[in-house]
């Protein structure tokens, strides 16, 4: 749902709900069509301060699928079911 990040001076960090946080931002997933809130921070190294978390937005929207119509076999002959 949302690409790594870099940070030179800490750890980047990743939450679904704004209080439970992880490394890998490839275990931050939304499957169904909704808006969802994503977090992100940094936890700065032994000489950087802390990042505050920030919030972005991301809303799945319901597709439109695209469907073509089957065409019939050209030349077919009905014999009655016998080969």
């Amino acid at each position: 749902m949302i690409n790594a990040g870099s940070s030179t001076c800490g750890t980047m960090k990743y939450s679904s709900n704004g209080t439970d946080w992880t490394t890998d931002a490839s275990s931050i997933t939304g499957t169904n069509v909704d808006t969802y809130t994503r977090y992100w921070k940094v936890d700065g190294d032994n000489n950087h301060y802390n990042k505050s978390s920030e919030s972005l937005s991301i809303t799945i929207s319901k597709g439109t699928p695209t469907i073509t119509a089957p065409t019939p076999k050209a030349g077919l002959v009905y014999n009655n079911g016998s080969a």
